[in-house]
């Protein structure tokens, strides 16, 4: 809940700051807490309280990074716009690996917290200022009556209105297609151990399913590189039907995969999750970033990841249900809930008469 409010937070502060002094606060805040949990004098890094505030600080500031990176795509051309973004979605995505690598180095060198930290805290400062001098300032609008795909008229303007987007049919149908996807996607993730165990019809503790389990974690940062070409291609086409297709499609293909007892199945599904997570959510950034006023788009973003937030917390329910009833009977309604919001969103779409297209010619200060 606190990565989806922080990126309402950095989002807004997108919108008035610019990515610029986003990047800023949130290279300083995040410096300051891997410090602390490397030096204080209390010893905290050699305890939980380590760990503990640096997942939070990395929980609460990694969308100030994530969120600046969505003003790139509007300094490209459609073609490559797409492959911007996959590229900044697999970068989110990949960054899972972070942790085991920090556990392996911790005890590699023998619980030197304060050596990593420190460390870890020189590269963000470096990554920080680079950030700084590549991101351009905020983004000025051109005059989106000239534009020839608007949502809507009333949508665009010199000085966009935020609740008139936030009520846009095409912005309600793309957040609850990305909410009912991604409490999907997280119950999945959340419950991976355990469906294992069930469908194997093994203890979790068997080394089957130690196995499939492993295969899964180290599968998430190599799916966000996979998909990495297929996404550029499909987000190039500027094709929203194919796009959200494309997701509906592999939805479905998972859920039903999800739902078969036995090994070859499971190993499939998880296949197709770990390309399937990161190409959802690049169509929908894609998405929102396209077919928006850019001087709205790190607010749009907020909401909408709030809204995806709270469906999401649906998922401890549903995994105490699947432990109850099985979880062929959860995956099954799920992956229905999946197929009636993708053929509504799709038809939606069809049925918009026109939309806006990339801001390849926003000007940048």
């Amino acid at each position: 809940g606190g990565l989806y409010l922080a990126a309402f937070v950095f989002g807004t502060a997108l919108d008035h700051l610019g990515a610029k002094r986003v990047v800023m606060l949130s290279t300083a805040v995040f410096t300051a807490s891997l410090l602390w949990t490397a030096w204080a004098p209390s010893k905290t890094h050699q305890s939980d309280a380590a760990w503990g505030t640096f997942i939070v600080s990395m929980g609460l500031l990694s969308p100030g990074f994530f969120m600046s990176a969505f003003v790139l795509p509007h300094q490209f051309n459609k073609a490559r716009a797409g492959m911007v973004t996959t590229l900044i979605i697999a970068a989110f995505d990949t960054s899972a690996i972070v942790f085991p690598a920090l556990l392996a180095l911790t005890k590699g060198l023998g619980d030197r917290w304060d050596v990593i930290a420190t460390c870890y805290a020189c590269s963000v400062v470096v990554i920080g200022a680079i950030d700084i001098v590549l991101l351009p300032s905020p983004p000025k609008l051109p005059p989106l009556q000239n534009d020839e795909k608007l949502l809507e008229p009333e949508v665009g303007g010199e000085k966009p209105d935020l609740l008139v987007n936030l009520r846009h049919p095409c912005f309600v149908g793309v957040t609850l297609f990305q909410a009912i996807f991604s409490m999907k996607n997280t119950f999945f993730l959340s419950s991976a151990d355990t469906q294992l165990s069930y469908f194997f019809d093994l203890p979790v503790e068997n080394v089957r399913v130690a196995t499939a389990s492993h295969f899964f974690n180290y599968g998430l940062p190599i799916g966000g590189l996979l998909i990495i070409p297929f996404c550029s291609w499909l987000l190039s086409r500027d094709n929203d039907i194919l796009s959200f297709g494309v997701v509906t499609t592999m939805g479905a293909l998972h859920g039903v995969l999800n739902c078969l007892p036995n090994e070859p199945a499971q190993y499939t599904a998880i296949c197709i999750f770990c390309l399937l997570r990161p190409l959802k959510w690049a169509v929908f950034s894609s998405f929102i970033i396209s077919r928006f006023p850019p001087a709205l788009m790190g607010r749009l973003l907020g909401v909408s990841n709030i809204i995806v937030g709270a469906v999401g917390f649906v998922v401890h329910p549903l995994f105490l249900e699947g432990l109850s009833a099985g979880f062929v009977r959860v995956n099954a309604v799920l992956t229905g809930a999946e197929l009636f919001v993708g053929a509504c969103f799709l038809l939606q779409i069809h049925r918009s008469a026109a939309k806006k297209p990339l801001a390849a010619s926003v000007q940048f200060e």
